[in-house]
Order: C-alpha cells, then structure tokens, then sequence
C-alpha cells in the first residue's frame, strides 16, 4: 500500500511539474517577441475557442493595419519599422476598454479584441482611424504618421462547426476584411457582413 501511495505521489508531482512546463511553453509561443502582445497563436487558436465556446454576447475583432509601416521599412530601413511597431503597440493600448484585448498577429497587423456588438464594433472602429489618422508616433528623432486600415468582424451565433474551425473563419473574414480596406487605398474601415461563425 506504500508504495502505491509513493507511486501516486510521484506522479501527482510530475503532473504538476508537466503543467508548470506546458504553461510556460504556451507563454512562449502565444507571444510576439518585438512587441510582448499576445500573437495570432494565443487569440486565434488558444483563447478565441474558449471564447466562442462559451458564447453568451456579441465578441468582435478589430483589425488594425498600419498602413505606412512599409514605406518606413523602405525610407528608413526595418529597425526604423521595428521601433515604430513597438511604439504603435504601446499608443494602441489606449483604445482599450474593460475586457478588451490588444494582440500582434503578424507584420504590421494589430487586433483589437472583446465582448462589442456591431454597432459599438462600427462605432470603435471609426473612432480608432480617425485617431490615428490625425496622431503621430515619435521614433528617437522622427515623428511618422499613423494611418491605419481596419476590418472588423462581429461573432454573434455559433455555426454547427467546432470552436476551432470557427476561430479559425473569423481570422479569414478578419484578414480579408482588412485587405478589402487596404485595397480601398488605406485609412479606412471595412465591416464583414456576416455575424455566423
């Protein structure tokens, strides 16, 4: 009986040990490494599938381009584009309300993320570009403009699909929603028309 008390002991401990590890693991992969936001990894396929697991009101994504980080990258080279992300990371979080959440899900692509129905989504999303169209991000000596390009995307009904599948369609509407807006020329805001996921 001893033993088998030692043997489940042990075990309970390693358990424990292999939990703190896959945690740490998950911290690793679920961050972006320029700027310390949570990456399209931790929104997309660790957090919005307990989100829309547990859909109880609307949740929508903003996605915010910056549209001039490529000329910066060619005008004064990708350092110049990395310090200018960084501080765009930072200048974002004041468009955070309660809940909400602000991850890097690649290039010069930011979510905004939180519980919003569309209106309020619409309403947000035209609020951020017209302030960051008229705000500037000073890097070491250079004040660069802000424009932005934004999709937004409302999830309010829950398909047959499962919560993985469904995170995995609102990042597709996002990015082409996003693009749809780039396309337009930049400084605008595109809503996906659809709010079944």
């Amino acid at each position: 009986m001893a033993l088998l008390e030692t043997e489940v002991e042990t075990l309970r401990v390693r358990v424990t040990e292999l939990e703190a590890d896959n945690k740490k693991w998950r911290q690793l992969i679920g961050r972006d490494s320029l700027t310390g936001l949570p990456n399209k990894v931790s929104l997309f396929r660790i957090e919005m599938p307990k989100i829309l697991r547990a859909l109880a009101e609307p949740y929508t994504c903003i996605a915010i381009g910056l549209d001039q980080i490529s000329k910066v990258n060619l005008e004064h080279g990708w350092p110049m584009g990395d310090r200018m992300l960084k501080a765009s990371a930072k200048g974002l979080q004041k468009f955070l309300q309660e809940g909400d959440g602000l991850s890097r899900i690649g290039g010069s692509n930011f979510v905004l993320a939180g519980c919003m129905d569309g209106n309020t989504a619409r309403q947000r999303a035209a609020e951020i570009r017209r302030s960051l169209g008229t705000s500037t991000v000073q890097v070491d000596d250079t004040t660069l403009p802000l424009a932005s390009s934004l999709g937004v995307v409302t999830v309010t009904q829950k398909s047959g699909n499962s919560e993985t599948e469904m995170a995995a369609a609102v990042f597709q509407a996002l990015i082409n929603t996003l693009y749809k807006a780039k396309e337009k020329g930049g400084n605008t805001a595109e809503i996906y028309n659809s709010t079944r996921f």
